[in-house]
């Protein structure tokens, strides 16, 4: 009974009919992006006069993925995200600033053509700056950051592609979170 079952299976992977996905040609993208960004505010400010914080900016990105015709690619991003500006409303003496720079290494799988889901994790430079009594810049590196994203690219030539992405990122050294809606932009080569 056992050389029924092994005698077929041993067929089946002799012919090769058991392969993994066909190859298909490596590209590199280039992807640079613009868009909306809200920034989660878990601040809580109490100074007695009327303050304005914004938590809603434009944001910047950019990316170079390897895409190796399989369903993974791998890459790198940075891009540039404010995350809020704070003033007094009936002053504009004191006010305040934060954005971050992020380097992130980035996964993303072709769930089905053009979308795409990924995930990242990598360091964020945080720049700060006050203005008041006293001006003051800080920049402050974070380490533990993650981000989810998805994303559809539609093909509008052989190189050339044109979408959207909305990704949700947490940062660790402040433990906040922030959501980006973007335009993308693409070059593959």
């Amino acid at each position: 009974m056992k050389r029924l079952f092994i005698l077929p299976l041993l067929i089946l992977v002799l012919t090769g009919s058991l392969r993994s996905q066909s190859a298909e040609r490596t590209y590199f993208g280039v992807y640079i992006g613009g868009g909306w960004l809200h920034y989660f505010n878990n601040m809580e400010i109490e100074l007695g006069v009327p303050v304005d914080i914004q938590n809603d900016h434009a944001c910047f990105s950019g990316k170079i993925m390897w895409e190796p015709g399989r369903r993974l690619s791998v890459g790198l991003e940075s891009g540039y995200y404010p995350m809020y500006k704070y003033s007094e409303s009936d002053n504009s003496e004191h006010s305040a600033a934060s954005n971050f720079v992020p380097i992130l290494m980035n996964i993303s799988m072709r769930v089905v053509d053009n979308f795409s889901v990924g995930l990242g994790t990598g360091m964020v430079i945080l720049n700060n700056h006050i203005e008041g009594v006293s001006n003051a810049d800080s920049r402050v590196m974070s380490m533990s950051n993650f981000h989810i994203m998805a994303s559809y690219n539609y093909p509008l030539s052989r190189n050339w592609t044109v979408g959207g992405e909305a990704r949700y990122m947490w940062i660790g050294k402040t433990n906040d979170y922030n959501m980006s809606i973007q335009a993308l932009l693409g070059f593959r080569f």
